[in-house]
């Protein structure tokens, strides 16, 4: 398909342009909805937006990546079960309307080099592109905190994924080469450098494509409210799994049925290690860290039940070759990405082995990225 752009789609140019990064977990998987820790990173791919203001009320956007259209009103803005790309941006244009800000109608085209469906973030990377672009083209003056909170209330009311904050927070608030250490339930964040020395942060796609709309997604969140119940009848009332200790955990763990407490366990025990993990890119210690994200990806597969097969075999050669300091399964799972640490001159050597085994197990080739910490959303 031929490369299209907002001038050729709309007849003029745009009055702005903005971009939002997607990103990558380094660790902290499924604690961000449980009001825990997460250790995020903005990364070098985006989602690019130009916006143009119209004299009616009407909003077209044009996907530049699908080649679709959808043109909507604003006072008349419903969930599109055909164009389902539409639903993030339409989302936040009710979230920031609910919130009480006046927008008038206009034009958008974004298109974006994030992988679609594989973990990556490529979907809060649209909504926050088309808050932060909507925010600067009718001057509404919001905070970034407030426009990444309007973002995930529009994915979990409009489009209906109970997500957590993290996504959004992190395409907002990126810093180049830094990591950012975020407890979710008071919005504190805070800045870890990133000194990876000799070594590289690298993607591998599995090429398994999943929605978020899965059931299995709202089913492990469900299943984590529940696991807040249980414990709050044994130990004390609690509000998130973030308020347990592990000892207060271990404690009263036999009394909690099987799926509730390891999904439990998985959470509790995952908040300790972002913490750790953060100390331990502060002093440099790559190691301690790599062998952190093993436990991780070993926790996600056998107690909180998101990787696959793939996803293990990935994780399980890596961790195996001297050049690997560690690797995990990075969002929320059943397909999607693992990352992993590697030493720059063996990357080389490992993708091609790694590829060719793989290749030859799935009949389908991994893609490999690698990555750079980069800004927020910022104009173009």
């Amino acid at each position: 398909m031929k490369d299209r752009n907002y001038l050729e789609i709309f007849g003029k140019e745009p009055d702005i342009a903005v971009r939002a990064p997607g990103r990558i977990n380094l660790i902290g998987e499924h604690t961000d909805y449980n009001k825990g820790f997460v250790l995020p990173v903005a990364i070098d791919r985006q989602i690019t937006l130009t916006l143009g203001r119209r004299a009616d009320k009407k909003a077209v956007i044009f996907c530049g990546n699908l080649g679709e259209k959808v043109s909507l009103d604003l006072s008349q803005n419903s969930y599109d079960s055909k164009r389902t790309w539409s639903n993030y941006p339409r989302g936040v244009i009710q979230s920031l309307i609910l919130e009480g800000s006046e927008l008038g109608g206009f034009n958008a085209f974004f298109r974006g080099d994030i992988p679609m469906g594989v973990g990556l973030g490529s979907s809060a990377a649209v909504e926050v592109a088309f808050a932060y672009g909507l925010d600067q083209l009718f001057g509404l003056s919001l905070e970034r905190k407030k426009m990444a909170i309007l973002c995930q209330k529009a994915e979990n009311s409009f489009v209906g994924v109970n997500c957590g904050v993290m996504d959004q927070f992190i395409s907002f608030l990126g810093r180049k080469d830094h990591a950012l250490l975020l407890d979710c339930q008071s919005l504190e964040y805070k800045y870890i450098r990133l000194n990876l020395k000799n070594f590289r942060l690298v993607i591998i796609d599995t090429g398994i494509k999943r929605e978020l709309q899965d059931t299995r997604y709202n089913t492990r969140r469900n299943e984590c409210e529940q696991g807040v119940k249980a414990i709050s009848k044994c130990l004390k009332a609690i509000n998130s799994l973030r308020e347990v200790s592990l000892l207060e955990f271990n404690n009263i763990k036999d009394f909690i049925p099987k799926n509730l407490r390891m999904r439990s366990q998985h959470v509790i025990e995952e908040n300790k290690r972002v913490k750790l993990c953060s100390r331990l890119l502060e002093k440099n210690d790559l190691q301690s860290f790599g062998r952190l994200m093993v436990r991780s990806h070993q926790s996600l597969s056998d107690l909180f039940e998101v990787s696959c097969n793939e996803l293990d075999f990935i994780v399980e050669k890596l961790r195996k070759d001297p050049g690997v300091l560690g690797a995990r399964m990075t969002g929320a799972g059943f397909g999607g990405c693992a990352i992993a640490l590697i030493k720059e001159d063996h990357i080389e050597s490992i993708v091609p082995e790694l590829s060719g085994e793989y290749r030859k197990r799935y009949s389908t080739e991994p893609r490999f990225y690698l990555i750079n910490a980069s800004e927020g959303a910022s104009r173009i």
